[in-house]
């Protein structure tokens, strides 16, 4: 029984090893859709327009 299962892996070791790269490409895009969705969830926003109030290059002549 143990020879049959040598056998068969070693005709069709190109299948379980696209099966295993598969299996370890399709982990790493969960993780980084997940971690990605994390970034994005948690993340703080960043400074909003009062920071280019300080610039005079930025703003219309009428708005000086």
């Amino acid at each position: 029984m143990l020879q049959l299962s040598w056998a068969g892996l070693r005709d069709r070791w190109t299948s379980f090893a696209g099966a295993v790269l598969t299996v370890c490409l399709g982990v790493a895009l969960v993780q980084s859709s997940l971690l990605l969705l994390l970034a994005s969830a948690t993340g703080d926003a960043p400074p909003g327009p009062g920071r280019w109030r300080r610039c005079d290059s930025r703003r219309p002549e009428s708005s000086r």
